[in-house]
């Protein structure tokens, strides 16, 4: 329940780029890379930040199986005296979001540093589509229609995102989110109603 004491011991060590120190390159390349990067693309070290990133149940089984959870579920009890006896005070929602706005700076340059990167992995597209879901923003949508105009360059020699098997399922997810879930929106923040359809369109046609 101690989100304070979790964000201090575990949360904040994300934070460090653990190369930064033994790559120091006179250009400064390190420093722009985001620390939890390979976390992010990992399929293990992802599903720290998409337990974080899924609001609801339906969300989670999108990434976990069952027998995970199993072991992850909100509302965790102990027997003590015959009693079912909660392990946990505080609202599992509210420890989420708590949790979350610890790393939420975290999470967004992860996404505007590296949209490439994450729309080619499996792994990192997922965390890509939850940040998107959790803090849109037109920041976000500029650096992914970036990341998708660039690579039709081919300058790397990768496919572009949209030939890419991966990526381009990752664009129809962000694509169907917003189809979904862009009418039940009444908030009035502008930024908050960025479309990426739009951006899409206003780029390639």
């Amino acid at each position: 329940d101690d989100t304070v004491a979790i964000n201090k011991s575990v949360l904040a060590e994300l934070q460090v780029n653990p190369d930064a120190k033994g790559d120091d390159d006179e250009d400064g390349e390190g420093s722009n890379v985001s620390p939890i990067l390979d976390l992010a693309t990992s399929d293990t070290g992802s599903k720290l930040f998409l337990l974080l990133l899924s609001s609801n149940d339906e969300i989670r089984r999108r990434y976990f199986d069952p027998m995970e959870l199993e072991v992850l579920k909100n509302g965790a009890t102990i027997q003590e005296g015959g009693e079912e006896i909660p392990t946990s005070k505080k609202n599992p929602d509210t420890r989420r979001m708590e949790l979350l706005q610890y790393v939420r700076s975290l999470f967004i340059d992860l996404c505007t540093q590296h949209p490439d990167e994450l729309l080619r992995s499996t792994p990192g597209s997922r965390v890509l589509r939850e940040v998107v879901a959790s803090f849109p923003s037109q920041e976000l949508i500029d650096a992914i229609v970036s990341a998708c105009e660039e690579s039709l360059n081919g300058d790397d020699g990768n496919l572009s995102i949209f030939e890419d098997r991966t990526g381009q399922l990752a664009l129809k997810h962000l694509l169907l989110d917003e189809a979904e879930h862009g009418s039940d929106d009444n908030e009035e923040d502008d930024d908050d109603r960025a479309s990426f359809a739009a951006a899409l369109q206003s780029t390639f046609s």
